[in-house]
């Protein structure tokens, strides 16, 4: 049920944005006057048909080559990466309107200005559809971060550092029973192969935060609420 229904709402999210784009290409195609949306006989926007067609191939296209593009723009500087990035929406937009043929081009630069406003219209969008979702939005943060890291260019032969996982308020004897009954396979492979489960009391009171400094510090000595 859960599947069907994370189903539908990725669908109303894609029709939604969809309808979104297309309006803002029919808007846009007001605005610019180098190009012309051809007309249907849809009575009521005529334009409508080709606005649809072109914001679905240009989304397609964006999802399709945008991460090649950026990849290979990656190593270039911030001002160089805001210029690339114009060019290659503009690039991608003269792409769609050269696939489907639904719009006349008279100046072929407003096509850039076209594919950088309608970028920016659809990443407002479809940001505040993700913020909506909880997984969406710490996947977004997740990949902020790898690229964060790719553009620091962290050095392999760096120190070791300590990472810490903390599962609150979970007792030794309750994860010896989750371990032996196979719940958690991950955490029994490391106690099995390179790591030791070892008990852990706490003086009063037993405080998330006080007890944290106490196993990072070694030491609970004049820490606040923790004696």
């Amino acid at each position: 049920m859960r599947t069907v229904s994370g189903m539908v709402r990725v669908l109303v999210e894609f029709l939604v944005l969809w309808s979104l784009s297309a309006l803002a290409i029919i808007v846009l195609d007001r605005i610019l006057g180098g190009i012309t949306l051809d007309p249907s006989g849809f009575a009521p926007i005529p334009t409508l048909p080709a606005a649809l067609a072109l914001s679905l191939v240009f989304g397609l296209l964006n999802a399709a080559l945008w991460p090649v593009m950026m990849r290979l723009m990656s190593w270039i500087g911030p001002v160089l990466l805001f210029v690339g990035v114009f060019v290659a929406g503009g690039l991608i937009m003269l792409l769609t309107l050269y696939l489907v043929p639904l719009a006349s081009v008279d100046r072929w630069q407003d096509a850039f200005f076209l594919a950088a406003l309608l970028s920016l219209f659809t990443s407002v969008v479809s940001g505040a559809i993700a913020s909506r979702s909880d997984h969406a939005y710490r996947l977004m943060q997740v990949r902020r971060q790898r690229f964060r890291l790719r553009r620091r260019r962290v050095l392999a032969d760096a120190s070791p550092g300590l990472l810490c996982v903390q599962i609150d308020g979970l007792g030794y004897d309750v994860l010896r029973r989750a371990i032996a009954d196979g719940v958690t396979p991950g955490l029994a492979k490391l106690v099995r192969e390179t790591h030791r489960l070892m008990p852990w009391h706490t003086d009063w009171s037993s405080q998330t935060g006080a007890t944290q400094l106490g196993v990072l510090h070694g030491s609970n000595h004049n820490v606040p609420a923790f004696r």
